[in-house]
């Protein structure tokens, strides 16, 4: 995680083993990709997903919207987010067997 290749950081963020003490680390990266990554990443911890559910990139917010260990209530607050795309996405985690338009 604290490998200066922008590559071996990348592979990382991707790893569904990676430790979640390395995702906490790249979660902070200044590669929006590698956030994106640690965001979709199913090993993110709670904790790691609430802090990039406040990420500047509605990208990145919007992976959290889709990650199985969001919590409910942090789902909850992107419904409210400022990006069409990430209340549409926030709204469609929350209520998976409803039609939205």
């Amino acid at each position: 995680a604290y490998d200066k290749a922008y590559m071996v950081r990348l592979n990382l963020a991707r790893n569904q083993k990676a430790p979640n003490k390395a995702l906490d680390f790249l979660a902070k990266d200044k590669g929006d990709e590698i956030r994106y990554l640690v965001a979709s990443n199913t090993q993110t911890s709670e904790f790691t997903l609430k802090q990039l559910a406040k990420d500047n990139l509605n990208d990145i917010r919007r992976a959290v919207t889709d990650n199985k260990n969001t919590p409910k209530e942090v789902i909850s607050q992107l419904i409210y987010d400022e990006h069409e795309e990430v209340r549409l996405a926030a709204a469609k985690a929350l209520y998976p067997h409803k039609p939205f338009i």
